[in-house]
């Protein structure tokens, strides 16, 4: 009651509560349909006021009057004159019992499905009940994550916690977001900022698994930083595989056929002792779709913490939902608006490889572009980052200390915050793995 009658006080506390609140958070039914009429005046007048004089013609007009209890109740809302100082606390009590009903009637369902019975819910493109016990945690796990959405709503800020946020941010003098273990590209993007969605693009045996590898590796084993990598393409122990090459230097197909010397095994024997607890984990369950990617990151975040997604890649992952009418492109472009909705529920970055299709290959030069991803829909839209790791056929070779590597070059192709341009890298085809160029001066 407090909340209603506030709003009858102050057009501006009805204002900002109208934007807070739902009339769905409201337990009783007269009042769910009282804030609903408040609303309406505040969308047709937002500095007019809310009392007994205009409500009743609103309540008359939406036809509400007798299921609200007539003048005579919503004049009793006067009794109840509330803090008007306290008017956020207020709505912040609603939301929090409006979030535990529902999680309620989430448990209620849940408990339903395990016995057999309970409503049918969407699932894979069927309006069915959940089967398994998979589905049924599938369908929880998702109805949580929106109810943490709705109990964490934010509100708009001031320009001085604007300001406040940007000095800090500002102040701190290093990368303002995770480094991806390339300098260069560090210093010309600001790193991966929260929320962000990265692309790195390119044609089969450009690549791209390798670098968001070592992406993964510089955050999770180089840094300490929890990540999660998810492949549909690779499994755990070629993944495996990748990692001991390019963190040792050993060559990739030596640990593959297992032809290892005295002195390489070794070093990947103290390699896999030294990282096997860091924080990088590997998923290489198939065709996961977006919502379950993000139930398995809620589930890391709760365990660990989490700082940064990778998924290799777009093309290979399912639609949430199956519609036939669909084409291939409006399921890749709803993917990756799932992606980008990710990074920001979860404010972290997330680094999605794509594959590219064959356009490329017709130009002179051969270099990709934004357009070229196969199936693009709106990934170029929703991207704050593309990327694209390049090598020509017969890049040139140069020593790099103990290792011959080739050049290659990485361009940015869409770069949201920054200037897009293209950096001088490194292969080194042994390891797959991609370097940062070396630093004038410097050792190598």
């Amino acid at each position: 009651m407090a909340v209603l009658a506030g709003m009858m006080q102050s057009p501006h506390a009805a204002a900002m509560l109208a934007e807070r609140l739902d009339e769905s958070d409201f337990f009783l039914e007269r009042h769910q349909l009282l804030f609903r009429a408040f609303a309406r005046m505040m969308e047709r007048d937002a500095s007019g006021a809310i009392d007994l004089t205009t409500i009743p013609a609103q309540l008359e007009a939406l036809g509400l009057d007798d299921k609200v209890g007539g003048v005579a109740y919503v004049a009793g809302l006067d009794l109840h004159l509330p803090d008007m100082g306290k008017m956020e606390t207020y709505a912040d009590i609603v939301m929090d019992r409006a979030v535990r009903r529902r999680l309620l009637a989430t448990m209620e369902r849940a408990t339903a499905w395990c016995y057999g019975s309970g409503p049918d819910e969407r699932i894979d493109g069927e309006t069915r009940r959940p089967e398994t016990a998979e589905e049924i945690v599938h369908l929880v796990e998702g109805a949580a994550g929106t109810l943490a959405g709705q109990a964490a709503r934010g509100e708009p800020k001031s320009l001085a916690e604007v300001y406040a946020s940007t000095e800090t941010k500002l102040e701190s003098g290093e990368c303002q977001g995770l480094p991806t273990g390339f300098p260069e590209l560090d210093r010309l993007t600001s790193g991966m900022g929260p929320g962000q969605l990265w692309v790195v693009g390119g044609r089969p045996g450009m690549g791209k698994t390798s670098f968001g590898l070592g992406v993964a590796c510089h955050v999770g084993i180089d840094r300490g930083e929890p990540v999660l990598f998810y492949s549909a393409e690779m499994v755990e122990s070629e993944l495996g595989e990748k990692i001991w090459s390019a963190g040792t230097g050993v060559p990739l197909a030596n640990i593959r056929s297992n032809r290892m010397s005295t002195r390489q095994m070794e070093a990947v024997v103290a390699f896999a002792s030294a990282t096997h607890d860091r924080p990088l984990m590997i998923d290489d369950q198939p065709a996961l779709t977006v919502a379950e990617i993000s139930h398995r990151a809620r589930r890391l975040r709760a365990k660990v913490g989490l700082s940064l997604v990778i998924v290799d890649y777009l093309q290979k992952l399912k639609p949430s939902t199956t519609n036939r009418q669909k084409s291939r492109t409006d399921e890749v472009s709803q993917i990756a608006q799932d992606l980008k909705d990710l990074a920001k529920d979860l404010r972290v970055p997330v680094m999605v490889m794509a594959q590219l299709n064959r356009e490329s290959e017709h130009r002179a030069d051969g270099r990709p572009r934004p357009a070229d991803m196969k199936s693009s829909g709106d990934i170029e839209q929703e991207a704050d980052f593309i990327l694209f790791p390049f090598r020509e056929k017969d890049a040139p070779r140069q020593r790099r200390g103990a290792l011959e590597v080739e050049q290659a070059e990485l361009i940015i192709g869409k770069a949201r915050h920054s200037e897009q341009r293209t950096i001088e890298i490194q292969w080194h085809g042994p390891t797959t793995r991609y370097l940062p160029a070396p630093v004038a001066g410097g050792p190598f």
